[in-house]
């Protein structure tokens, strides 16, 4: 007979096994991490990739089969084409991510872009708002395996509190392994393991239930159902439904572009890990998946009461049918595993992915708070994280309230697909394609993004119910040809396909005709080099120590284009002298000389530009020291012309002017500013620090007899304020 299991065995069931999750990620954070052999590590690197089968995976993908045949097989034939076949993409990424530390998605696209804050917010924008959806659908899936086995909402608004405890717990775990390092390059082992443990969990109970359905097929006792002759022709072969295509499409891009995907794929991959072991053991993992679905939706299909459940349900119903109690268990921790590891790991990578882009440079930007004189950010950061954990749950369950019972698993997954999928001309062209550019990137991401929310999100909000579904029929402001699943003219294609298709083609026509019109900023070009050109053999990109390939005349080469040959000679001897430093062409480069080149630079280009230029000549990150200088040319152009200009005008002032830059260093005067200060030789000099130079004023008593070190603090912090100030003083000479 029929099994039902009493509600409050469920949960605490639940409880029970979020608790051993808790348990293995504790111990997982807590081993020694060396005693992790390369071999286990790829075994759980290629488990933890199983977070890509959700719950969506575990019930839905039935109950696409169930109802479209083999309209269930692109979601896993995707990941397995561009696994098998797309690994030099995937390693590439991950070597590029290890060598520039990259925390996510959005910290990756925005880092190949020239380091773009605008373009890193706009990705986690639209990266939480593709996620929601999906992070509800796992809500709705656990709240209603629930419902089926326990048989408990005959209330109505019970289902409602199930999500909701559902939603709580799983925030609390994410805070709770997801937030404990700030560092978020460092790995966290314990969640990893927990998720890799999630995902042998699922395999095990799909199978268990798999094969109990094949025990039923084969089993001639058993009464068959009427639908079974519909189900013996779903799996005919020229039965290929019309959103096969577009399915594959979605599923290639998701394996990388989700924002879950992106983190358990690269950000936790290690260095040393064999993680080519993957390329065979994922794209294996899914194909158990792919074979066990059609026996259970024909068992389903066949054993089940018709009309009594629906295909999304087959894998709970099917054991539950025919009473087996711990096969009916099995199946719905499976799935619970299945929508809690997915959970877990979005809510990690999004939370990440707003502090950094988005919470944090606001923060820094507001003066009021003076948040940039701090020097410790940890703890801020940690509870910007757990907030955007808690507010990720609190939307998705609000998200679940609002959208309709109605709408079937898979509906909404291929929802969250087609918005992550948007990232994937960003992250293929920008692989090998280095002319394209951060304004086109832009263009391109703003353009897919509001096509797919106006042909794919706003109708299903519409169809739930959140606001009025006219404009589906009839187009915004009941203009025919803005109709959003039949945009411009009617091809009476699939919604689905038909959002896809323009929300793909209108971000790659944009990203590339506004890449070709618009030209690349020097950091842009920098950044495409390292991310397009030919990779070294290897992870690490070679220390940032100046190794025996960087010789002084590399340095004097840099300082050459920037400050003209006179000055920077001058400069470089005078260094060498007061630091009793050999500086030879030949010889290598000490690091001291190295830092000094970085600050004339510094006043030459800014330090931004400074810092990647010296970076770029360490590194060389594909990047001969020829390239960067051939790089910099045009700007050093620029830059020296200014330069002069300024200088010319300064000349001509009486009084004596000093410019400073924003690190406080000295990159301009006049030689009656000399003359008047009357320091001594060789004290002035780009990249001199100011506070020395005040401080020097101090010491010869200018100031008065008053404290030395709080009148250098004093005047330094009126020129990191920018706030102007006025100071007279009295030389010993009666000035």
């Amino acid at each position: 007979g029929k099994c039902l299991i009493n509600w409050w065995v469920l949960l605490v069931l639940s409880l029970g096994y979020v608790m051993v999750l808790f348990a293995i990620a504790y111990w997982g954070d807590n081993i020694e991490q060396s005693r992790v052999s390369s071999f286990h590590r790829s075994v759980i690197y290629s488990m933890t990739l199983g977070v890509y089968c959700t719950s969506w995976t575990f019930y839905g993908a039935v109950g696409s089969a169930a109802e479209v045949g083999w309209g269930y097989l692109p979601i896993y034939l995707g990941p397995m084409v561009v696994i098998l076949f797309g690994w030099p993409l995937i390693n590439r990424i991950v070597t590029i991510s290890k060598r520039q530390n990259l925390t996510s998605i959005a910290d990756f696209i925005a880092a190949r872009y020239g380091k773009a804050q605008g373009l890193a917010a706009l990705v986690t924008i639209i990266a939480t708002i593709g996620s929601v959806p999906y992070i509800a659908l796992q809500l709705k899936a656990v709240a209603g395996g629930f419902s089926i086995v326990s048989n408990y909402p005959v209330t109505g608004g019970a289902e409602y509190d199930t999500a909701f405890v559902v939603a709580s717990a799983l925030a609390v775990f994410a805070i709770l392994f997801g937030t404990r390092k700030i560092d978020v390059t460092e790995h966290h082992e314990g969640m990893m393991i927990a998720i890799a443990f999630e995902s042998v969990v699922k395999l095990f109970a799909f199978i268990a239930v798999g094969v109990f359905a094949l025990l039923l097929l084969n089993d001639g006792s058993l009464p068959v159902a009427q639908s079974a002759k519909r189900a013996d022709e779903l799996f005919r072969l020229d039965h290929i439904p019309d959103t096969f295509v577009t399915q594959l499409i979605l599923a290639s891009a998701a394996i990388l572009c989700l924002p879950r995907q992106f983190h358990v794929a690269i950000v936790e991959a290690h260095k040393d890990a064999q993680i080519h072991a993957a390329r065979w053991a994922f794209p294996l993992y899914l194909l158990i998946f792919t074979v066990f679905i059609v026996p259970i939706t024909l068992a389903g299909l066949k054993m089940l009461p018709p009309g009594a459940f629906t295909g999304d349900s087959f894998v709970l119903a099917l054991p539950m049918e025919h009473g087996n109690d711990w096969l009916t268990i099995l199946a719905f921790l499976g799935g619970f595993s299945a929508a809690t590891g997915m959970v877990i790991v979005a809510c990690v990578a999004l939370s990440t992915m707003i502090s950094n882009e988005i919470v944090m440079p606001l923060l820094l930007r507001i003066k009021m708070l003076g948040l940039s004189e701090r020097s410790d950010y940890s703890r801020l950061l940690i509870h910007v994280r757990r907030g955007a954990i808690i507010g990720i749950t609190a939307l998705a369950y609000f998200y679940y309230l609002a959208t309709d019972e109605s709408l079937a698993l898979a509906s909404i997954g291929l929802l969250s697909f087609a918005a992550a999928a948007q990232f994937m001309p960003l992250l293929v062209l920008g692989m090998y394609w280095p002319r394209s550019t951060r304004i086109g990137a832009m263009a391109g991401l703003s353009t897919g993004f509001v096509l797919w929310a106006y042909t794919l999100f706003l109708p299903t909000l519409a169809r739930s119910g959140a606001f009025n579904a006219d404009f589906i029929d009839y187009g915004l402001f009941a203009i025919p040809w803005l109709r959003p699943e039949s945009l411009l003219f009617d091809v009476q294609s699939n919604p689905l396909t038909h959002g896809v298709a323009w929300s793909l083609t209108g971000n790659i026509l944009v990203f590339v005709v506004v890449s070709l019109l618009t030209r690349q900023s020097m950091i842009e070009k920098i950044q495409a080099r390292a991310f397009a050109s030919p990779l070294p053999n290897g992870w690490e990109a070679r220390t940032p120590a100046p190794g025996p390939d960087l010789t002084n005349a590399d340095l004097r080469a840099l300082a050459d284009r920037f400050l003209g040959e006179a000055h920077a000679q001058r400069s470089f001897e005078d260094f060498g002298e007061t630091e009793g430093l050999d500086i030879s062409p030949a010889l290598p480069a000490d690091w001291r000389l190295l830092q000094f080149t970085e600050r004339l630079l510094a006043g030459a280009i800014g330090a931004a530009s400074a810092r990647v230029v010296i970076t770029t000549a360490l590194r060389k990150t594909g990047m001969e020291i020829g390239d960067v200088v051939l790089l910099l040319d045009q700007t050093s152009q620029a830059v020296r012309f200014n330069r002069q200009l300024t200088e010319a005008t300064l000349e001509n002032i009486t009084q004596g002017v000093s410019v400073v830059d924003g690190s406080q260093r000295l990159i301009g005067w006049n030689s009656r500013y000399v003359e008047l200060m009357n320091y001594p030789d060789g004290m002035v000099h780009v990249g001199e620090s100011v506070a020395e130079l005040i401080r020097y004023n101090a010491e010869q008593g200018r100031f008065g007899d008053r404290d030395v070190e709080q009148e250098v603090n004093k005047r330094l912090k009126f020129m990191r304020e920018g706030s102007e100030y006025r100071s007279q003083s009295n030389f010993v000479d009666g000035k």
